[in-house]
Parts: C-alpha cells; structure tokens; sequence
C-alpha cells in the first residue's frame, strides 16, 4: 500500500531515527517509546529480550506492570522472528487464543536476533480494534530502526553485566570482607581483587564500596546475589 506520513508522523519518525541506546531493562529508551507509541498506537506496549527457554530476561510494559501477573515465560523457546500479525492467524492458532483468554483482540509482534542467541521484540496488543494495514506499513517503515537500537541496548546491557569473578568479589565485600579478605578467600592477588572492583564501579555506575553494594541489592542490578558468599 502507499503509505504518506503526516507532519506529526514524520516528526515520530525523525525521534525515533535520533534515539540513542541505553544499556538497562528498558532496551527502548523514553523518546523511542513516545515516537512508537504515536506511530501505532495500542493498548499495551511490551518489549522485551526473551531467552532459549521463552522466559524474559528484561523487559517492560505500558502501561506498567499491565501483564506482571503473567509471569516471565513469554513462549515455549524463541519466539519466531520478523513481522507478526495475530489477526492474519487461524482463530485456533496457540497464540490467538491466548490473546482471547486475556481480553487481546489484535497483536502486532516484531522480534529480533541478537548477537547472544536472545531475541528482542516488541509487542503491540489492542482489546478492541484491529491493527491497519497502514500500522503494519509504518512498523515496517521503522523495523531497521528498532530492530538496531534493541539490538545495541541489548548488547550494551550484556557488555555492562558483572563477570562471575566481578560478582563474587562484590558478594564478599558486602559480607563485610576486606579486600586482603577477598584475595585470600579467592586465592589471587590483592590488586586483582582491586582491578575486579575498579571494573564493578564503572559498570555500575558508582565510585565507591559502598554505593555498589547497594546497587548490587537493588532489582535492577546487572546480576542479583543468591545464597551465602562463603557458601
């Protein structure tokens, strides 16, 4: 179809082409956001990265929180890649019903391969109306571009992690250890201990112990201490 963009589309389009991506949960910065949103509009926006066994590894809806009593499986394994459509379906398809089952008359779904085996993608449900034609045309219009600034959001998020040894050391230091504590308990040296923690400060976006020990405790840390660090 032909598809002629107004003013304010152009200028949606023109925010999302200067969006700049963030290492986080988000993978679609706030302007990104805002300019697709306006684009196609929907009830319920998802984007999400999703694992080999179809659970989310981050992610977000708007509004926030609308699905969070669906848990974090999103599928059985990957979900498929490129542009989907849910109301070309067969009314018995897996997916159309389950639309049905949570009061979603319409998706569009459009996921991408990441360079970790994950696929990142974002949602578009409605409870009412069906999506256009026209809303396909312009998600395809601007598939490149999101497609590139998940892709990179993820790939910083992943790059901006903590490394296991990373975790470890801050997982004792927060059990109160010293840094000669640390480098005894690990059996390295007392400057690796220091050059692992030089590491977790930047990566976390803070200058001091204390400071990336809280962090490391919030929910949205890159990784989440589990059990014992002496265990």
């Amino acid at each position: 179809m032909h598809l002629s963009l107004s003013p304010s589309d152009q200028a949606s389009v023109h925010q999302l082409l200067l969006a700049v991506p963030e290492p986080g949960f988000r993978l679609l910065p706030p302007g990104a956001v805002e300019a697709v949103g306006r684009l196609v509009v929907a009830d319920v926006l998802c984007v999400s990265e999703i694992d080999r066994r179809g659970f989310m590894i981050r992610g977000f809806d708007e509004p926030a929180g609308v699905y969070d009593h669906l848990g974090p499986q999103c599928c059985d394994g990957l979900p498929p890649l490129g542009l989907q459509h849910l109301a070309t379906f067969p009314a018995d398809d897996e997916d159309v019903l389950f639309n049905r089952a949570i009061g979603v008359r319409d998706t569009l779904r459009l996921s991408f391969p990441t360079a970790s085996g994950t696929v990142v993608q974002v949602v578009f449900d409605r409870r009412q109306r069906l999506f256009t034609e026209r809303d396909v045309a312009v998600l395809r219009l601007v598939e490149p571009a999101l497609g590139n600034l998940m892709r990179t959001s993820c790939r910083l998020a992943h790059d901006d992690a903590l490394s296991p040894s990373e975790n470890r050391v801050l997982e004792l230091v927060a059990a109160g250890a010293s840094n000669r504590d640390v480098a005894e308990h690990l059996s390295v040296s007392v400057a690796t201990v220091r050059k692992h923690l030089e590491h977790s400060y930047r990566k976390l976006g803070v200058g001091s112990r204390t400071a990336a020990v809280a962090v490391l405790g919030s929910p949205s840390a890159p990784q989440q201490r589990t059990g014992s660090p002496f265990g």
